[in-house]
Formats: structure tokens, C-alpha cells, sequence
């Protein structure tokens, strides 16, 4: 049973209202962070719950897996190998969630990210979020996509990549290159290529 999961909901909630308001009202000029996502590995002295189990199993009294997660790819400028992470830039943040079961959603993976202040697509982020719901109608089709947690991957818009339970997240040659995390932030700017 996982720690705190009635709260998920709530959190996914939040975590979208912010995502709105920070980037429809203006470009932030500040640093934010949302989280730490109830039940979250991470988040925990001791796991209590592998990332496989967080990810994939449904809230409680209830058929829905609803798993915010979010992934920072704090390793890529090291490696610099863009081939193997193919449309991904690691200044950007990248938060999501695998839903299932989740009425008016596909099942699936969804993945958006969030520039950092002072980013030239910050801007264009923030015209993008003015017409919010046709905007996330449209990323909701093209995010949704294979990879599973069950099977130790997850799909970053599109592209599906390898994850082990230290929360590790793999490029395509299986190089370490980001990490799991359990909150969402617009700091990520510090691992631009």
C-alpha cells in the first residue's frame, strides 16, 4: 500500500494550477518548486515503495493510477551525447505523470517541461499556456505513448528511455543521464548542454 496516495490527486491538481498561472500571467522571473509528490519514493528515509510499484499501482479504492513524477536530466552535459537523447534538452524540466484508467485521459505516460527563467521559450511557453485547454488537448494526444513502469521505462514525450529503482534514468546507450525525482522546479537551466 502506498504512503499518502488519497493525497495524489490533490497534488496533480496543484502542481497544474501552478504550471498555468506561472506561465500564463507572465514569464517567471523567479525560481519555483512544487512537491514533494505524496508517496513518492524519494521522498522517504526509507523506501518503502520501489519507483516501478509508485508509478504503476492504482490510488487507494480505486482502478486509477494517477503518478506524478518528474525528471531531470542532470547528467546529459557530462555524457554530451545528443544522438543518444534525441529531442531532449536537459534545460528544460520535465514533470509528467503515468495515468490509468483516468476518465477523459488516454492510459499512458504524459510528459510536458518547463523552461527556466530567462530561457528564450520561456516566452513562447507562456503564449502557448494563454489557450490552455486546447493546448493541453493537443499535448495530451501526442505525449501519450508506450513505456511502462513495470517494465523499467518511461516515455519523455515520445521518446521512451530505461529507469532502474536508484531512480536512475538511462539514454539510448544506456548511459546514466538524468534521474527520477519527486516535485516539479524551473532550475534545470544549470544542465543545459
Amino acid at each position: 500500500m502506498r504512503p499518502n496516495s488519497c493525497n495524489r490527486l490533490q497534488a496533480a491538481t496543484c502542481l497544474a494550477l501552478a504550471t498555468i498561472l506561472l506561465t500564463s500571467v507572465a514569464v517567471p522571473a523567479y525560481a519555483w518548486r512544487v512537491g514533494p509528490y505524496p508517496g513518492c519514493p524519494d521522498t522517504m528515509a526509507q523506501k518503502l515503495i520501489s519507483w516501478r510499484d509508485y508509478m504503476s499501482t492504482p490510488m487507494p479504492g480505486s482502478k486509477v493510477v494517477n503518478s506524478r513524477i518528474s525528471i531531470q536530466f542532470d547528467q546529459a552535459k557530462k555524457i554530451n551525447d545528443r544522438a543518444a537523447l534525441p529531442g531532449i534538452d536537459p534545460a528544460a524540466c520535465y514533470f509528467g505523470s503515468y495515468t490509468v484508467g483516468m476518465q477523459g485521459m488516454k492510459d499512458g505516460f504524459h510528459f510536458d517541461l518547463i523552461w527556466p527563467p530567462g530561457h528564450p521559450m520561456a516566452r513562447a511557453q507562456a503564449n502557448v499556456m494563454r489557450d490552455f485547454q486546447e493546448d493541453l488537448r493537443r499535448r495530451q494526444e501526442a505525449a501519450f505513448a508506450p513505456g511502462d513502469p513495470r517494465s523499467g521505462t518511461v516515455n519523455i514525450r515520445g521518446l521512451v528511455l530505461k529507469y532502474n529503482e536508484a531512480g536512475e534514468v538511462f539514454n539510448l546507450k544506456g548511459q546514466v543521464v538524468g534521474r527520477l525525482v519527486c516535485y516539479s522546479d524551473n532550475e534545470c537551466q544549470k544542465y543545459a548542454y
